[in-house]
């Protein structure tokens, strides 16, 4: 997917899912006085627990406080689009909420629990009156009166709205055995009567425990949890008690099943995929001890015959795709799997999701959308092989259903139902939480960390800085932080401060749409809202000079100005080719210049006159222009240009980039104005020149004297603009090309921003170097290295305010500063947050993004507004920030579409304790009880940081030795072997090894463990193809793997494909691509065969094109490859390469190009374009996939016994190709000799 360019968002047409491409989108630039509605980060990526901060709250509206409140309870605050109050809670006291346990470790009953049975112990003490002597009888009568009255008063109070507990929903992830339920709640354990009740807590840690599966026994719980950062398996008695952990290894591992006789547990881990996206199955002790790798290569939810023998399982499982309606090839699908023949047979041929497959006796329970639009029961005979529906939900899918010896239990709509297998009649069953949920308790927070987007006040005085939906101002050096907005129930953004100083623009949603409003920018003035009616994204306002008007655009591409005193709106320009977003005004508040994207993927600067109402071009369709900026003498239009062609060649062919192509430009104003940088030269007898309001610091001195003056005698003077011939007014600016952004002028200097090289590997984004150019001495010099690409400048350009990580500074232009220098005390925003509230709008926002974004106006034809409405009244059950992301993707996945993402958010941060890895697989030396090494990796990816400990030079451990000691500790069976690598990851670790149990020399060797393996094991996997194809066609026809489209499938194809162009024949594997840009570039070099050869006395011939391979091509994929990896073979076999073999793709070909993150850093994607073929006129790929010209099935029990049937058949094609039709070999033909003529013969010839 073609990459987006440096200087903005990719087009629509060309850009596919959110790629690293966006890494070099412009769009993420912010400097004063221009700004823009998306964040400058996607999100932070610190995921804090909720702290409790003490403080106290002002005063509110308490009314209106009450009447959100009430609404709140009753799950009435707005449907999508309608208006929200704003909700702000008092914390009643600085007290920390913990939850409140028993020696037990059970959560004390809440009022209307068991505390109501006190009534019911009576009767016990009625029956051992007689034996007391009286005034005993007399004092107890007198207790049980007392304990009644008291019974009274708590029955009273538990059935007030305040204490009663009410039916939960959002239980998830259920389980059952016997007479009990285990589920998730909130991030916890719980478990409930199979009748259902009260529920009572088995776990608690600010992490998440989930994926609970009871013992066949009904005793224990096996379940995933992350107590130490890392998500593990663990047991904890059904009774409660310290958990016991399973497993220690840094991969992620998740509790499927217990085996049936209940000594073993089966998990899932992509620790030893070959493909970290997708996992494998392992067995591990019940007790702990060595997880045993189980042979079937691909993992997914699981359940084991009554004898355990065999094995019904999904490849993949789609539990947590937020994809409803799913048709594409990676659908999953239900095998039975023999473990003593190794055979298995695919029983589901449905063209959706059959998921959760549950055994009893002859009969598959599964899970399936076959019957209607929703995920219902299904049952699968196995002697009958026929199917047949068991439920019939209508509203909600069922979810997470999971078998029992007697029922199955299942989640619908949030609630649990038990199915008895005798009836196969669901019930719906009442449960009730007495959780505390600390997670949903509004407090007064430090929000520092969601800090994205700023701006410097004009005389540099305060920063206006965005964070957590509050608008606040932070003093740069003396004063206090102020929230202006304080709405924990509304989102306020993109704050830009007036140029008069006294009032801060922005955009806000409490009104249900995001319209513009301005605020005090001291904080006396109350908020007044600008504009009304608004419905679509809009992207955040520039001031005009005279502070009276603001700029913005919207997401329809349309550009916009606004009358503050009145929120009149007037219309500027729309684009069919992209969102505006660089808007300049000129200096007095009469003209706007901005960047208008073209229908030749450039963008060209062009002027509006609010006098004419006319747009006039600045600059040529020719060129790519953008940024524009107005000097303030209203003399001069700056902007930068993409004109520069200095290419840079490839390492391995006649290939070039442009990489430093951006320069400053100037175009005068007026045809009487010279260049700004005209040739200088010293004259005798001649004055200097005098500078207008452009430059020199005469002239910057005299304004500051004359400001005040100026201002009250007269406003700005016009500018004027001479419009004819204004293009050929042009100036180069004496500044280094390079990749340049964020262009601003000053009196007497421009500042801009140079863009770092990106780093792929680095999580913090761009990085880049603000400049400042001084227009007299005509000298550049960098003001500030290695910060955020933003700044915003003050109003005389003298300071800029700055971002660096997590902190912002201001310095000064003049200086030379570095990160940390001029830090101002912006980490104390504190705010309420409200999660209940905040998770409202986030759910309401999501749901406009949906709305605005997506690609189809239609919205597919669903009723948005419905579907929005029937999970809105979800969230009032959320109690864990996990929740919403569950709703918001249930509501998402209403889309039927690809590219439909959420994640992120503000969830509990739970510090991680590192493991090292040696890079090896290991086997259990039963004999001993000491772990064998099977495999080493020890052939690294020299592109990634990530190196191979046992293959450095003078590491001698061979397949086959024996691990003996960690750090001189002996380790061997039952401990973990993971157990002994705690916090070794990238710390020099002592190994010894024997080459044999009791080695009389073992040999220690000091090593540096690793986070992860999964480099390792993808080289070794494509080694180990690329060797059976040089085996199998004898070095004839090459093979590369290519896993993504993205800048890993770009370095993996340049690494494979150059070295192997000596072939006659080529495989193109794209089985797992995980999709990026769109690979027109994979398949603009598949496709290039030799026209010529060029010859010279000494050697071989050489070729045009030198990278060309002539023989025959194909392209092996699989249900997994999608996204690029569709779109690939879709073109592979569109430019008649050759045939793809395999199975049919996943089918996800509407692509996302925007970030805009939600207020506490999480988000969903908007899916917003889709490929469609002009042949056939139709949308293709989408919700299908690829389908191949030779379908070839990866059985199970195929690949156990070592085979690889797609691999197998292309490698049959590309033999029979060459056998059959063998490119053919250029014979270099003789060399000319050239005949010797006389001259006499040559008279005679004329």
């Amino acid at each position: 997917m073609r990459p987006a360019s440096a200087r903005g968002p990719a087009p629509k047409r060309n850009a596919a899912r959110l790629s690293l491409a966006a890494l070099n989108d412009r769009s993420h630039i912010h400097r004063q006085p221009k700004t823009r509605g998306e964040s400058t980060e996607p999100g932070p990526k610190a995921r804090g627990f909720f702290a409790r901060i003490l403080g106290r709250l002002q005063p509110v509206d308490r009314a209106a406080r009450n009447r959100v409140e009430n609404d709140l309870t009753r799950g009435k605050v707005g449907s999508p689009g309608e208006d929200r109050a704003p909700l702000t809670r008092h914390v009643a006291d600085g007290r920390s909420h913990r939850r409140s346990r028993d020696a037990s470790g059970a959560a004390h009953p809440a009022l209307g629990g068991p505390l109501l049975t006190l009534a019911s112990r009576v009767p016990t003490l009625r029956g051992s009156l007689p034996s007391k002597p009286l005034w005993e009888v007399s004092a107890a009568m007198s207790r049980i009166v007392s304990i009644l009255a008291f019974g009274v008063v708590i029955s009273a109070l538990a059935s007030s709205p305040a204490a009663a507990l009410e039916e939960c929903r959002l239980l998830r992830q259920p389980d059952i055995e016997g007479n009990t339920i285990v589920f998730v709640y909130a991030g916890d354990l719980w478990k409930v009567p199979r009748s259902g009740g009260v529920a009572s807590r088995l776990t608690t840690h600010e992490g998440v425990e989930q994926f609970p599966k009871l013992s066949p026994d009904g005793k224990s719980v096996a379940f995933t949890a992350e107590y130490d950062g890392n998500v593990d398996a663990y047991v904890v008695p059904v009774e409660g008690g310290e958990p016991a952990r399973l497993t220690w290894h840094p991969g992620p591992d998740q509790v499927a099943e217990w085996y049936p006789d209940g000594k073993s547990i089966l998990l899932r881990s992509p620790r030893a995929s070959s493909i970290l996206r997708y996992s494998r199955f392992l067995r591990v002790p019940a007790t702990g001890g060595f997880e045993e790798l189980l042979p079937l290569p691909t993992a997914g939810y699981a359940s084991f015959s009554p004898d355990g023998g065999r094995i019904a399982y999904v490849s993949p499982s789609y539990d947590n795709r937020t994809w409803k309606h799913y048709k594409g090839g990676d659908a999953p699908e239900i095998w039975v799997y023999d473990f003593g023949k190794n055979t298995s047979e695919k029983i589901t041929d449905w063209v959706g999701p059959d998921e959760w497959p549950m055994w009893h006796g002859n009969t598959i329970y599964y899970c399936s959308d076959r019957g209607g639009r929703n995920a219902n029961l299904w049952a699968y005979d196995l002697n009958a092989k026929s199917h047949r529906q068991v439920t019939s939900f209508s509203e909600y899918d069922v979810k997470w259903p999971s078998i029992g010896s007697d029922a199955i239990v299942f989640e619908n709509g949030g609630y649990l139902y038990v199915m008895s297998l005798a009836n196969e009649k669901p019930n719906r069953i009442q449960v009730l939480v007495p959780d505390d949920k600390p997670g949903a308790r509004a407090e007064f927070r430090n929000v520092t960390k969601w800090a994205v987007n700023a701006d410097l006040s004009p005389s540099a005085k305060r920063a206006a800085i965005e964070a957590r939906g509050e608008l606040f101002t932070v003093p740069a050096e003396k004063g206090d932080v102020r929230n202006l907005t304080n709405t924990p129930a509304a989102r306020e953004r993109d704050p830009a401060w007036s140029p008069d100083g006294k009032w801060i623009a922005y955009l806000s949603d409490r009104t249900g749409e995001y319209e513009l409003c301005v605020i005090g920018s001291d904080g006396t003035t109350p908020e007044r809202q600008v504009t009304h009616g608004g419905n679509t994204f809009r992207f955040g306002p520039r001031w005009s000079p005279d502070s009276k008007k603001l700029a913005f655009s919207d997401k329809t591409r349309t550009l916009w100005w606004c009358e503050v005193a009145t929120g009149k709106l007037t219309k500027v320009d729309k684009s069919d080719y992209g969102e505006i977003h660089d808007i300049a005004w000129g200096p007095d508040s009469r003209w706007l210049a901005y960047a208008r994207p073209g229908s030749n993927d450039l963008s060209r600067v062009v002027l509006y006159s609010f006098g004419t109402g006319k747009v006039t071009p600045v600059s040529n369709n020719m060129t790519d222009d953008f940024d524009p900026a107005f000097d303030p003498g209203g003399d001069y239009l700056y902007f930068i240009s993409r004109r520069t062609m200095n290419p840079v060649f490839g390492a391995f062919e006649l290939d070039f980039q442009f990489t430093a192509t951006d320069k400053i430009y100037a175009v005068s104003l007026r045809d009487t104005l010279s260049s700004p940088v005209k040739p200088e030269s010293d004259e005798e007898g001649e004055a200097s020149d005098e500078k207008g309001a452009s430059g020199g610091k005469d002239a910057e001195a005299k304004g500051d004297k004359t400001a005040k003056k100026d201002k009250a005698e007269k406003s700005a003077p016009q500018t004027r603009i001479d419009l004819e011939g204004i293009g050929a007014r042009l100036a180069e600016m004496p500044i280094p090309a390079g990749r340049l952004t964020g262009i601003s002028a000053y009196p007497g200097k421009l500042l801009y921003m140079t863009i770092d090289e990106p780093d792929f590997d680095d999580d913090n984004g761009n990085k880049g170097t603000i400049h400042c150019f001084d227009l007299e001495k005509r000298k550049d010099k960098a003001v500030i290295e290695g910060v955020s690409l933003f700044y915003s400048a003050s109003k005389d350009g003298a300071k800029l305010l700055y971002k660096s990580e997590d902190s912002y500074g201001i310095v000064k232009t003049e200086d030379t500063s570095k990160p940390g220098d001029g830090k101002i005390e912006a980490g104390t925003l504190m705010a309420t947050v409200d999660p209940h509230a905040e998770w409202l709008q986030m759910f309401d926002e999501a749901w406009r993004l949906e709305r605005d974004f997506y690609y189809d106006p239609n919205m597919g034809g669903l009723d948005w507004k419905a579907i929005g409405d029937r999970y809105r009244q979800l969230v009032k059950y959320v109690a864990h920030r996990a929740d919403l992301n569950y709703i918001l993707g249930e509501l998402i996945g209403e889309l039927g579409t690809s590219h439909t993402y959420v994640g992120g958010g503000d969830t509990p941060d739970v510090p991680k304790v590192d493991v090292g890895l040696l890079g090896a697989d290991y086997e259990l030396d039963a004999a001993s009880r000491l772990y064998r090494f099977k495999r080493i990796y020890s052939e690294r990816d020299w592109n990634s940081k990530v190196a191979a400990p046992l293959g450095e030079p003078g590491v001698n451990v061979r397949g086959g030795d024996y691990l003996l000691a960690v750090n001189s500790q002996p380790v061997s069976a039952p401990e973990n072997l993971y157990a002994a690598f705690i916090g070794t990851k990238d710390k020099q670790t002592r190994i010894t090894v024997g080459s044999s149990p009791k080695d009389s020399h073992p040999r220690t060797y000091v090593v540096k463990p690793i986070g992860t393996e999964a480099s390792l094991r993808y080289t070794a996997w494509v080694h180990d193809n690329r060797e059976k194809v040089d085996k199998a066609t004898g070095g004839r026809v090459a093979y590369i793997h290519l896993p993504n489209t993205a800048m890993a499938g770009i370095q993996e194809f340049s690494k494979q494909y150059y070295p192997q162009i000596d072939r006659e024949g080529i495989i193109v594997d794209e089985r797992f691509n995980g999709g990026g840009f769109i690979p027109d570039f994979f398949i603009e070099r598949l496709e290039r065969t030799t026209w010529v050869y060029w010859s010279n006395r000494d050697g071989a011939d050489a070729r045009t094109p030198s990278t060309s391979i002539d023989g025959p091509k194909c392209m092996v994929v699989n249900q997994y490859a999608g996204s690029g990896g569709d779109a690939l073979p879709y073109y592979f076999r569109m430019r008649g390469l050759g045939p793809v073999i395999g199975k049919r793709t996943w089918g996800g070909l509407v692509g996302i190009s925007h970030n805009l993150p939600l207020v506490d850093g999480g988000g969903v994607t908007m899916p917003d374009f889709g490929m469609w073929d002009p042949k056939s006129g139709e949308w293709v790929v989408e919700n299908h996939g690829v389908d191949p010209d030779i379908e070839v099935e990866n059985a199970p029990d195929q690949l156990v016994a070592g085979h690889d049937p797609q691999l197998e058949r292309a490698i049959q094609y590309c033999v029979e190709q060459l056998k059959s039709a063998p490119p053919k070999k250029a014979v270099r033909p003789q060399y000319k000799v050239q005949t010797m003529t006389t001259a006499k013969s040559a008279t005679t010839s004329k």
